[in-house]
């Protein structure tokens, strides 16, 4: 039978183990045989009833190639043969090179095309493995400078246990490369050397990881990924199988692929945080319109905050500092009145605070219990909703200012008799025009539009039915009715009601009380006493003070005078005693008036001989030229002491 000489064998018939020089089978996939010789034909291979040949190529390196032919070849041209399988095994290894340099250059795109930094990381693993086909498996770590320590974020052909896996600076291969920045390539015993110092866990974790393989043959490839400025991480890859050993070329990319890399992360951490700052500013802006259409809505703050409480999914609180049912305990209170600057501030070990304010004013606080660090778009939430409710707090005052406008002109309509018997804001602010009416006037230490709001909204909430309060000047003028009865209760009553407030606010309070007049249209003579009963405020920082007209005496004599001239008839009679260190003789004198000029009394008071009192007194005299024993400079004596008490003290 004459032999075939023009039929081809194709790939599929064809499948080729390569060999180095020294018989280490390194390339394509299968079980190695031992080649014993070069073979210039082929031959019959009983064990597995292919036909198989071998030859040598230098190209790029010395190899021997084996390759089993699924084909009866016994009527084949045996150079032919040996022709078309050399043509054949550098199709196959054309191919493979064109495969490994389409993975680098699919790698190089992805490493410039996607700016996500999790599906960038696997693509860096997945393909590396193509670009070196040498590779097995690998994975690549990132370092967490919070807890100081290299994290799996990518892996390849391991288990899940790799991202169990969480060396330290230092700590086996994954941590000698990150520490050292040096690349390499280790075989077993060289690993096995670095990782001396690896933790139990961590290296159950990585036994964990690489199951399925056996140890003696892992060859470790390890690059670092780093730029001129910072560390990111490492990129690890493992051998395995009985593929062509690393080679120097094979570190070279790796480590290529590892400095593209971490330009690749430094663009995606560049692409997420200017994606994160775009988030933030919808999502802030989302919260602002929130907000800012509440405000424009004109909502009750019971909305404002509702929304807030949905918006933080937490309890929240609103102490407002017009509204007395809402302020919390004494103790909190207190630790209230020093939080005045925006901030969030932590009292009580669990709950937050945030002042509701604006330039110069507090209206009220923002109370919330939160268990963890406040986060950016809470603390934007809580910023949002103090500037709504500040917004509410100036919109009611503006609006309580136009209402004391309002009554106040009201008032001087009846203080000139030009307000009518009928009237429909009587009814509105329960007025009788007919009833007894009495007038009450009130002066603040620290006067503010908002403090009088607060201040009056806190009388409101006590006396809600008699609602007739207004500012004028500096002052709050409140109109009430009732007969003298009443006047004593809210003589007794009042210092009571105003306390919390005095407190909170560190204020000193004036209260002049009116007498009672027939009908509300002649109540400008009890404005007036309560204007004259008003007391001086102290110079204590708290306080109230009260005083009815009947109760001024004889201060009503001087209550057309300025202070300034007060102080100046004080000065003139009393200077030369206030001029003494100590205030002895001024005080022996006060007891001498208090005692009715009885020396005895007045030494038993003071505790003091008469001798040494009639003396203090003769020194009295010398100082200030004047004469006890004459009733005008008596008398003089008299009103200084008295005033010096009333308007100084």
């Amino acid at each position: 039978m004459s032999v075939q000489k023009s039929k081809y064998i194709s790939h599929e018939h064809c499948t080729f183990y390569i060999y180095s020089a020294n018989q280490e089978w390194f390339l394509f996939s299968g079980k190695p045989t031992i080649v014993k010789t070069l073979s210039q034909q082929y031959v019959l291979d009983e064990r597995t009833g292919f036909y198989t040949t071998t030859f040598e190529t230098t190209i790029p390196e010395r190899y021997i190639v084996y390759c089993s032919i699924a084909l009866d070849l016994r009527y084949y041209d045996v150079e032919l043969v040996q022709l078309q399988v050399e043509k054949l095994f550098f199709q196959q290894l054309y191919t493979k090179q064109q495969e490994q340099q389409l993975a680098i250059g699919q790698l190089m795109i992805a490493l410039n095309s996607d700016l996500k930094i999790k599906p960038l990381l696997q693509k860096i693993m997945d393909y590396s493995l193509e670009a070196i086909p040498s590779i097995d498996r690998g994975f690549l770590m990132l370092f967490d400078n919070e807890d100081q320590r290299l994290h799996t974020v990518a892996s390849k052909g391991t288990t899940d246990a790799i991202y169990s896996y969480s060396p330290s600076i230092g700590e086996g291969i994954a941590g000698y490369t990150f520490q050292s920045g040096k690349s390499g390539i280790y075989n077993l015993n060289e690993a096995v050397k670095i990782m001396w110092n690896i933790s139990p866990k961590n290296n159950i974790a990585l036994q964990g990881a690489l199951s399925g393989s056996t140890s003696e043959k892992i060859t470790t490839m390890a690059v670092p990924i780093f730029s001129d400025t910072r560390k990111f991480g490492i990129l690890i890859v493992h051998q395995f199988t009985n593929k062509m050993p690393f080679q120097n070329r094979d570190l070279q990319l790796l480590k290529s692929i590892a400095s593209q890399a971490a330009v690749a992360l430094k663009n995606a951490e560049a692409y997420e945080q200017i994606e994160h700052l775009n988030e933030d500013y919808e999502q802030n802006n989302t919260i602002h319109q929130l907000f800012l259409n509440l405000t424009l809505q004109n909502v009750d703050e019971a909305i404002i905050i509702e929304q807030t409480k949905g918006l933080l999914q937490k309890s929240i609180h609103y102490v407002n500092l017009i509204d007395r049912e809402t302020y919390p305990d004494e103790f909190m209170l207190n630790q209230l009145k020093t939080i005045t600057e925006p901030g969030i501030y932590l009292i009580h070990k669990s709950f937050y605070i945030y002042p509701v304010k604006n330039e110069h004013q507090i209206f009220g606080y923002l109370l919330f219990e939160i268990l963890k660090e406040i986060e950016a778009h809470e603390k934007r939430i809580i910023e949002n909703a103090s500037i709504s409710l500040a917004l509410k707090a100036i919109q009611f005052q503006a609006k309580s200012q136009m209402s004391f406008k309002e009554r106040l002109e009201l008032f001087q309509h009846i203080l000139m008799g030009q307000a009518q018997f009928i009237d429909p804001r009587y009814e509105d602010l329960h007025l009788d025009v007919y009833g007894q009416t009495f007038c009450i006037t009130l002066k603040i230490s620290h006067f503010t539009n908002w403090h009088v709001v607060q201040f009056i909204e806190h009388l409101n909430q006590y006396y809600p039915s008699h609602p007739f309060i207004f500012t004028q000047s500096d002052q709050v003028v409140w109109i009430l009715q009732g007969d003298e009865t009443f006047r004593q209760n809210i003589v007794i009553q009042l210092p009571k009601v105003l306390e919390s407030w005095v407190q909170f606010h560190q204020q000193f309070v004036a209260i002049g009380v009116g007498t009672i007049q027939q009908n509300l249209l002649k109540v400008e003579t009890s404005f007036t006493e309560s204007d004259h009963a008003l007391p001086h405020q102290s110079k204590s920082i708290t306080g109230i003070t009260i005083v009815r007209f009947e109760e001024i005496g004889i201060n009503r004599l001087f209550r057309k005078h300025t202070r300034g001239d007060i102080q100046q008839f004080i000065t003139q009679v009393l200077d030369p005693l206030f001029q003494k260190k100590d205030y002895t003789l001024l005080d022996t004198l006060a007891c001498y008036i208090q005692q009715n000029r009885s020396i005895s009394k007045t030494a038993d008071v003071l505790h003091i001989h008469q001798n040494t009192l009639y003396h203090r007194l003769q020194r009295v005299e010398q100082l200030t030229n004047r004469s006890l024993s004459d009733p005008a400079h008596f008398l003089e004596l008299t009103l200084a002491l008295h005033l010096y008490s009333t308007y100084e003290h």
